[in-house]
């Protein structure tokens, strides 16, 4: 488990620049060997429009810091509520 982004539209964000394969990026950001993609340019407007956010020029890399920052946190509060 990977947290991806820090809120909505920057997980709006990372999907767009995944073009149609979002599953794709996460599978890169598992076991490696992403592929290049064409961003959703409808998405990233949208995106850009209503939130003000680009898209990340690396989403690997904007999920690994993301992750950096709030993985551990996240998956110790998930482990603690799924013993509950």
């Amino acid at each position: 488990m990977f947290v991806i982004a820090d809120d909505v539209p920057h997980a709006l964000a990372l999907i767009a620049a995944s073009g149609d394969n979002d599953e794709g990026l996460i599978y890169a950001l598992t076991y490696g060997d992403a592929e290049p993609v064409e961003a959703d340019a409808g998405l990233a407007a949208f995106v850009k429009t209503q939130f003000d956010v680009e898209l990340p020029s690396d989403a690997l890399a904007a999920i690994k810091a993301t992750d950096a920052r709030l993985g551990e946190a996240t998956r110790a509060l998930i482990e603690r509520l799924s013993d509950g």
